[in-house]
C-alpha cells in the first residue's frame, strides 16, 4: 500500500513491480500529470494528498466541460446514439452491488465517455479523458455512501430523458447538477474520513488501460 506524503524510490518501485525503471518512470510522469503523485528530482516520487481546494477546482472544471459536451451534441446526436445511451444506462441500473464499486464505476464511466465521444469538440473530449482516472478515484469516495449508486442512476435517467426530448439545455443543466451532487458527496466523505484541514487519501488511483 502506498501512503500519501511518503517518498518512494523509483528504482525500488520498479523492482517491486518486476519491471525496468524506464516504463515505471513513464507511468509516474502520467500519474503526475493526473495529479496523483509529485516527482521529486533525485529523491523519488511522493503520493499526493488532495485538499478540499484541489477537489473543488477539479469538479468546477469537470462541470464546465461536461455541461458543454451535452450542449454540443444537440446538432449531431441521432436516434441510434440515444438507443446506445439508454443501453449503457440500463447496465448501470442493473449492476449488482455485490460486484463492487469498481465494476459500477466502469459502467458509469462508459455513460459519460460515450456522451463525450459524440461531441465534435475534440479539445473538450480530450480534457475530460485526461481527468477520468482522477474523477474515478474520487468517485469511489462518493459511492462509499451506499444509496449514492441509486441516486446516480436517477440523475442519469433525468439527463437521458431530456436528451430524448431534445431539450439539450435542460440535459446540460441536469448534468451539471449531477456533478455538483457528486462533489458534495466526495467532500462529505473527505470530512468524515480525514477530518477538517486534511486531504483525501487513497492507497492508490484507479488506472484503466485506456490510453
Amino acid at each position: 500500500m502506498l501512503v500519501p506524503g511518503v517518498i518512494y524510490s523509483e528504482q525500488i518501485l520498479a523492482k517491486d513491480l518486476g519491471m525496468s525503471k524506464t516504463p515505471v518512470h513513464e507511468a509516474l510522469i502520467d500519474l503526475a500529470t493526473l495529479g496523483f503523485v509529485t516527482l521529486l528530482p533525485r529523491k523519488g516520487v511522493k503520493i499526493n494528498n488532495l485538499t478540499t481546494d484541489d477537489i473543488m477546482h477539479l469538479y468546477t472544471f469537470r462541470t464546465l466541460i461536461e455541461g458543454e459536451i451535452v450542449r454540443s451534441i444537440a446538432n449531431v446526436i441521432e436516434e441510434s446514439h440515444i438507443i446506445h445511451l439508454r443501453s449503457l444506462h440500463k447496465k448501470c441500473v442493473c449492476a449488482n452491488p455485490a460486484h463492487g464499486m469498481l465494476e459500477y464505476l466502469k459502467l458509469e464511466r462508459s455513460f459519460h465517455d460515450y456522451l463525450a465521444s459524440l461531441s465534435k469538440n475534440r479539445y473538450m473530449a480530450s480534457a475530460l479523458k485526461n481527468l477520468r482516472d482522477l474523477i474515478d478515484w474520487l468517485g469511489m469516495a462518493a459511492l462509499m455512501r451506499g444509496e449514492r449508486m441509486a441516486e446516480v442512476n436517477r440523475e442519469h435517467e433525468e439527463i437521458l430523458e431530456f436528451i430524448e426530448k431534445k431539450d439539450f439545455e435542460k440535459a446540460a443543466l441536469s448534468m451539471e447538477k449531477h456533478i455538483r451532487i457528486t462533489l458534495h458527496n466526495v467532500l462529505g466523505f473527505q470530512k468524515n474520513k480525514t477530518g477538517k484541514g486534511r486531504g483525501l487519501q487513497s492507497s492508490g488511483p484507479i488506472i484503466n488501460n485506456h490510453k
